[in-house]
């Protein structure tokens, strides 16, 4: 798709192989510390520290992609709050609803492509 990832933040990401920073001589303890403070679940995740995440790079970013799972109830709560927020700061969304198989594989590239030429669209007429 010619797509670079800036951010994720969903469950099932890259999440689990962030770099972990030193906060002291004590590996447990940056272990600890690391895993203990991370972002985790979106179940636990207050929605303005996502929001933050997300503003912080908005000069960063083109659009936001949120993937939401069917039958998860705080992932599409929070997937429409993000895209209503996200549209008031004109940052270009699409959201994805998925049941995490495969069977809809095809129609969400075709989502992801028809997205990327809107942004590519948008960028050149901006610039």
């Amino acid at each position: 798709f010619g797509i670079k990832v800036e951010y994720i933040d969903s469950c099932f990401g890259n999440k689990n192989l962030e770099r972990i920073e030193s906060y002291g001589d004590d590996p447990y303890y940056n272990i600890a510390f690391h895993y203990l403070n991370r972002m985790s679940c979106i179940r636990e995740i207050n929605l303005n520290k996502r929001l933050e995440k997300i503003f912080d790079i908005k000069d960063k970013i083109d659009g936001v992609i949120i993937y939401t799972l069917k039958y998860c109830d705080p992932i599409i709560y929070h997937g429409g709050f993000l895209k209503k927020l996200l549209k008031e700061s004109n940052i270009p969304t699409l959201i994805i609803d998925d049941d995490y198989t495969l069977s809809s594989k095809e129609q969400i590239r075709t989502r992801i492509e028809a997205f990327m030429e809107m942004l590519y669209e948008h960028r050149e007429n901006n610039i």
